[in-house]
C-alpha cells in the first residue's frame, strides 16, 4: 500500500492567496459603496436645485415621479407643517407617448399599491410621489358619483329650543367625520373636482367634499375642532362682508375658503342687499370680485339660499368664478353642470346610518 504524504503550502502561496482575498472582500466594499451613492445620485440628479432646496431649515421637498410625463422630478418646496395643496395635473397630450385614451389616476406614496395622497394630506418631507393613469373607460365604468356634502351651524345641546334643521349635533359631527376618517375617505380640492367633471382625472370611489355656509361663530367653536381632529380637508364658504373680516382668517390649514358673496346674502352686520336673483349681471360681478379679492380666490361660489337663474350664472361668470354649488340634492358626476353643481344637506338628528347611505 502507497501513502501519498500532502505537503503544506510554502509561505509565498500563502502570501498569494491572503492577497487575492484581500483584494476580493475590498472589491466587494467598494461595489456596495459605489451603488448606494449611485441610487442616491439617480433621486437627487432629477432636479439641480434638490440640495439646496434639502439644507433649507424651511423647505420640505417632495419628488413628483411621473414616467408617462415629460415633467419628471419636479420638486416642491413645502413647510413641513403644510399640507400638499394642488398637486399638478398631468394631461394627456403631456405624455411623452400621448394617447388620448388614457386619463390621469393622481398621485400615490408608492408605485404600486399603496395610498392615494390627496390636497389635504400632510406633508412627508423627502418624499417620492408616483403617478399613475388610467383608461377613460374604466373611469366611465367606474360610474364615480362625489358627494358634497352641506353643513350650516353646530350645537352641543340636544333639543335646544332655538335650534332649526340646519344645525348639527356636536356629537353627531364627530362620528360623522369619524366615519370618513376612519374608512380612508378621498377629499379632492376643487382644482380636481372641476378636472374630474371635465373627464381630465380619476377619483376614487370613496370621495366626498364637506362644506360649511355661513361662517357662523358655531363653526368655529365647534365645527373647526372636530375638523382637525380628523384631518377632514374641507371648504367653508364665507360671507366676506360680514363679521368674517374680524375674524381669523385661516381657522385651519386643513379647510379652503371659498366665496359666500361679500354682501348678497345677510350678513350680521346688517349691510343686506338681497339674494342674487334680485340683481344684475353687473352688480353681481361687483359683489363677487370684492369678495374673490379678500379671500384672494375665486374659483368657486355657493349661492345664498341656493337661489340662481339664467343672470345670476352670467354675472358669475363674468367675475371669473368656474363653479358655484347649490341646495339642490344630488352628487357630482363626469359632466355635471359646474355652476349648478348639486349637494346633499345634513340635518339635525340625522343618524349615522343614513349619513353612511349619503356617502357611499
Amino acid at each position: 500500500m502507497v501513502f501519498y504524504k500532502i505537503k503544506k503550502p510554502n509561505s509565498l502561496i500563502k502570501k498569494i492567496i491572503a492577497g487575492v482575498v484581500i483584494c476580493l472582500i475590498l472589491g466587494l466594499a467598494t461595489y456596495i459603496i459605489w451603488s448606494k451613492i449611485q441610487n442616491k445620485t439617480n433621486v437627487i440628479s432629477q432636479n439641480a436645485t434638490t440640495k439646496e432646496n434639502t439644507s433649507s431649515g424651511n423647505s420640505c421637498p417632495i419628488t413628483l415621479i411621473d414616467s408617462d410625463n415629460a415633467n419628471n422630478g419636479k420638486i416642491l418646496n413645502k413647510s413641513p407643517n403644510d399640507i400638499y395643496g394642488d398637486l399638478p395635473i398631468p394631461q394627456n397630450n403631456q405624455l411623452i407617448n400621448p394617447n388620448a385614451n388614457l386619463v390621469f389616476d393622481g398621485w400615490w406614496n408608492e408605485s404600486n399599491g399603496g395610498q392615494r395622497i390627496g390636497p389635504g394630506t400632510d406633508i412627508i418631507c423627502h418624499s417620492q410621489l408616483y403617478g399613475r393613469w388610467i383608461t377613460k373607460q374604466s373611469l366611465i365604468n367606474a360610474n364615480i358619483g362625489v358627494p358634497i356634502l352641506m353643513f350650516h351651524y353646530f350645537t352641543a345641546k340636544a333639543n335646544n329650543s332655538t335650534i332649526n334643521a340646519n344645525y348639527q349635533l356636536a356629537s353627531d359631527f364627530d362620528k360623522q367625520m369619524k366615519y370618513l376618517h376612519d374608512n380612508n375617505y378621498y377629499y379632492p380640492s376643487w382644482t380636481e373636482l372641476s378636472a374630474f367633471i371635465d373627464g381630465k382625472l380619476a377619483l376614487p370611489k370613496k370621495s366626498v367634499m364637506v362644506t360649511d355656509d355661513d361662517n357662523e361663530i358655531s363653526w368655529y367653536e365647534t365645527g373647526v375642532p372636530i375638523i382637525n381632529k380628523y384631518k377632514i380637508y374641507a371648504t367653508m364658504f364665507c360671507i366676506t362682508g360680514s363679521w368674517w373680516e374680524t375674524r381669523q382668517k385661516s381657522p385651519s390649514k386643513y379647510i379652503m375658503q371659498r366665496s359666500h358673496t361679500n354682501g348678497m346674502h345677510s350678513p350680521e352686520n346688517g349691510n343686506f342687499i338681497g339674494y342674487m336673483i334680485n340683481l344684475p349681471a353687473d352688480k353681481i360681478a361687483r359683489d363677487l370680485e370684492k369678495s374673490a379679492a379678500k379671500l384672494g380666490v375665486k374659483q368657486v361660489l355657493a349661492y345664498p339660499a341656493g337661489e340662481y337663474n339664467d343672470e345670476v350664472k352670467k354675472g358669475v361668470r363674468s367675475a371669473g368664478f368656474d363653479m358655484a354649488v347649490t341646495t339642490q340634492s344630488g352628487v357630482v358626476k363626469i359632466g355635471t353642470n359646474k355652476l349648478e353643481l348639486p349637494r346633499i344637506r345634513m340635518s339635525y338628528g340625522q343618524e349615522l346610518t343614513s349619513f353612511i347611505a349619503d356617502v357611499n
